[in-house]
């Protein structure tokens, strides 16, 4: 006997049957056979902590059932490309599917880009779908990415009443005039417009 579940990673759902065995003590394992995703889990593991341990996977399993494509559609190896935006290189992978008739879905998960996309889709195609989701892709990879290894950002620190603020500066040529300031656990960035003066961007984050 198994359960079926799904979870949701990003814009692809991910179907999976839940196995569970009183043999089994502590780990998890993910195993995709013939398109099915299946999880072996300890008899007692709760649902939820099931759906984290296979979003955390989804990655690999998106990966893995792209692999499993009938001959038809099977690759010689992952589809890798790039594009450079505003400085920041984002690489990313191809889900070539039949089922997309002409969307493009993205999944940001765990460091890793994949773009899911019509098998004919032309390369030049899915990297302008790339380049307009940008700001969204590096948001995500941002928040993924701990503290002192994202790429592409500026650094740079002012002294407000005594307290020295560490700040990341992100670029955008869509912004014109206004510099948006936000918090993401716990790292303070700033999107401001391309042609800034890092003088202007530092009285913004003082407040003046």
């Amino acid at each position: 006997m198994f359960e079926r579940d799904r979870i949701r990673a990003a814009s692809t759902v991910i179907h999976y049957e839940v196995h569970r065995s009183m043999r089994r003590k502590k780990t998890l394992e993910i195993k995709v056979e013939g398109h099915i995703v299946r999880v072996a889990v300890p008899w007692n593991t709760k649902t939820r902590e099931v759906r984290e341990f296979v979003r955390e996977q989804s990655s690999w399993i998106i990966s893995k059932l792209a692999d499993l494509a009938p001959p038809e559609r099977k690759q010689t190896g992952p589809e890798i490309d790039s594009v450079r935006v505003e400085g920041t290189i984002i690489k990313y992978g191809v889900i070539r599917s039949k089922r997309l008739k002409k969307s493009v879905r993205f999944t940001v998960e765990r460091g890793g880009v994949w773009v899911e996309v019509p098998s004919e889709a032309k390369p030049e195609a899915i990297r302008s779908a790339v380049r307009k989701r940008a700001a969204w892709i590096i948001s995500r990879l941002s928040e993924a990415t701990p503290v002192g290894k994202r790429t592409g950002l500026e650094r740079d620190s002012v002294r407000v009443g005594g307290t020295t603020i560490e700040y990341e500066v992100q670029r955008s040529k869509r912004r014109k005039k206004s510099v948006q300031i936000r918090v993401e656990r716990g790292v303070v960035l700033v999107v401001a417009p391309s042609t800034a003066k890092s003088g202007g961007i530092r009285r913004a984050v003082r407040g003046g």
